[in-house]
Order: C-alpha cells, then structure tokens, then sequence
C-alpha cells in the first residue's frame, strides 16, 4: 500500500502517510472510542514500511492538539518501532510541532525526547490557524 490516509474527525486525527515521499502526518486530535482498532492500520502500515528495503529519510510529523491516555500507549508503541528502525540503520526524523499555547503538548514531545534520545526529534510551534492542525 503506497498511501494511508484517513480523513481528520472530531475525535481522530488526520493521517496521511505516503510511502513515495516517505512523509508521515498525524495531526488534530486523538481519543476515539476505541484507541486500539483505530490505530491498527496505522501501526500495521508504519511496521510495513519500516520493515521494507526503503531508501531515503523518513519524515515524521506530529501535529497533535490533545490525546487520550489509551492514545498515549499507541504512541510510545509508535516511538518504539521508529527507535528499533533507526538500531537498524533507517534514518528517521520527527517533529513534534504544538501550538505555543499549548503546554501539555510541548511537554508530551519533550517527554518523548528523553525516553528516546537515539530518535531525531525536533520541537517547534506550528500556528494555530495553520489549516493541517
């Protein structure tokens, strides 16, 4: 499967992956009624490309406003197959941009660097009003 996509609801968000550009998107908000079934393809799709003979750099964007506690476990989940694939020598790049206001967030990205300090992860803002948050 070349693309992944899912369009953003009011309780999940925007996923886009694409494999031909190796760019990963999830962005909006994360507490859907059922976490688990909600985030299999997703985890399915990124295990999927992680485990094929990808060159190049995988670019991986967050753009999260607010996630559930359930949410959270897919998401450490998520880091962990991106810090295995990087001790197996993909190169993988995160961003995690938040809305400056939002503190939570800005602090959930700060925790993630430090439980996984071999992962490429950026912080920085993101407006707003930026139509892909």
């Amino acid at each position: 499967m070349n693309r992944l996509h899912i369009e953003r609801t009011e309780y999940t968000p925007l996923v886009d992956f694409n494999r031909e550009t190796l760019s990963l998107v999830l962005a909006g908000d994360s507490y859907p009624e059922n976490t688990f079934e909600f985030y299999a393809p997703v985890l399915g799709y990124i295990e999927d490309l992680l485990r094929s003979d990808i060159k190049g750099t995988i670019q991986f964007q967050f753009r999260l406003n607010y996630y559930n506690s359930s949410t959270s476990k897919i998401l450490f989940d998520l880091f962990d197959l991106l810090d295995e694939a990087r001790t197996r020598g993909k190169a993988v790049h995160i961003d995690w941009l938040y809305d400056e206001r939002n503190e939570v967030m800005r602090e959930a990205g700060a925790e993630f660097i430090q439980e996984f300090p071999n992962l490429q992860l950026r912080l920085s803002t993101f407006e707003k009003d930026d139509p892909a948050s």
